[in-house]
C-alpha cells in the first residue's frame, strides 16, 4: 500500500489538488451504527463525536467505490471495527498521500489503502496491530522481476508508497513517474506511456483480474537491499494520529479479535487474497 508517505509528499498532494482542510477530501457517505449498541471499548473520543472519520483513497482491492458504497479489504475491516465500537463511519474520499497528511494533522481518525508499517511512520503515527500482510509486485507485459530489469525503463508508482524513494535513488528521478491514484497509473500502463507499474501484490492481482486479456504479467519483485520493501512482506495497518492512545489500543484489540475469529481471513478471501495472510506472520 496500500505503501507508502512522507509529510512533504503528502502535503504537496493536498495542496496540488486544492483540497480543503476539512478532511482534505470529499465525503462519500456514512455507515450508521446501531442505536442499541454497546461499544467494545468505552471512552473513545473520535475527532467527530459518534463518528469514525476515515481517509478513503480509492485503491482497489483495499478500497473500492460503487456509487456511494465503499468496500474493499481495508474498508470492510473498518466497518467491522466501527460496528464493534458503535461508531458511524464517515468516509472522506482523498488520495493516499492526502490521507496520510490528514492523519498526521488530526483531520481524520484513521486512513486506508494498504498502509505498511515502517519505522518512519511509527515516528509520526500510532500504527497498532497488523491487520494482514502484503508484498511488492511488478506489473508489465514483459514479465519484469528484478531491479536490474527496470534499468532504462519508464517505471510508474503511486504517490506516497514506501518504495518510491528507493526506486528513485536506484533508477534516477526521471525514470520513476509518480501517480496520485492507482487508476491513473494503470491507465498509463495500458496506454504504453510507462513500461512497468510497481503495485502491491494485492493491487497487481486485482488489476490482472480486471484486464485478463491485456497481456500483463504480475511478478513478485525480487528482493534487493536497494529497495527495502522487497525484503519482507509488508504489514498493513490502520494508523492513528500520535497520542490517540485509546483509539489505537481499541483498534489493536479489535483487529486481533477479527484475526482470531477468522473475519479478516474471510475478508481477504472475498477479495481473492490468501486468508493465511491475516495478522502477523505465524
Amino acid at each position: 500500500m496500500r505503501k507508502i508517505a512522507t509529510t512533504t509528499i503528502a502535503g504537496a498532494a493536498c495542496l496540488a489538488l486544492g483540497l480543503t482542510l476539512t478532511g482534505c477530501g470529499s465525503s462519500s457517505g456514512s455507515s450508521a451504527a446501531a442505536a442499541d449498541c454497546t461499544p467494545a471499548h468505552a471512552g473513545l473520543e473520535p475527532i467527530n463525536a459518534g463518528k469514525l472519520t476515515v481517509g478513503t483513497p480509492v485503491t482497489p482491492p483495499y478500497v473500492l467505490k460503487n456509487g456511494t458504497e465503499i468496500s474493499g479489504v481495508d474498508a470492510e475491516i473498518i466497518k467491522e471495527i466501527a460496528a464493534m465500537e458503535c461508531l458511524e463511519v464517515d468516509w472522506q474520499e482523498m488520495t493516499f498521500a492526502a490521507g496520510m497528511q490528514s492523519l498526521q494533522s488530526g483531520r481524520v481518525d484513521t486512513t486506508m489503502g494498504g498502509v505498511y508499517r515502517t519505522a518512519e511512520r511509527a515516528e509520526l503515527l500510532d500504527l497498532g496491530a497488523t491487520a494482514y500482510r502484503d508484498g511488492v509486485a511488478l506489473l508489465s507485459k514483459e514479465g519484469y522481476k528484478s531491479l536490474e530489469d527496470l534499468s532504462g525503463k519508464k517505471v510508474g508508482v503511486i504517490q506516497g508508497y514506501l518504495w518510491n524513494k528507493d526506486l528513485q535513488a536506484a533508477l534516477g528521478n526521471d525514470s520513476v513517474k509518480q501517480y496520485q491514484t492507482s487508476d491513473a497509473l494503470f491507465s498509463d500502463l495500458k496506454a504504453g506511456r510507462i513500461d512497468v507499474a510497481v503495485f502491491t501484490t494485492a493491487e497487481a492481482a486485482y488489476r490482472l483480474s480486471q484486464a485478463p486479456s491485456d497481456g500483463f504479467v504480475s511478478e513478485a519483485f525480487e528482493p534487493t537491499e536497494k529497495v527495502q520493501a522487497t525484503l519482507e512482506a509488508g504489514q498493513v495497518v490502520l494508523p492513528h494520529p500520535k497520542g490517540a492512545d485509546a483509539m489505537t489500543e481499541a483498534f489493536e484489540e479489535d483487529i486481533k479479535t477479527l484475526v482470531e475469529n477468522g473475519r479478516i481471513g474471510a475478508i481477504l478471501s472475498e477479495q481473492k487474497m490468501d486468508p493465511a495472510l491475516a495478522g502477523d506472520a505465524k
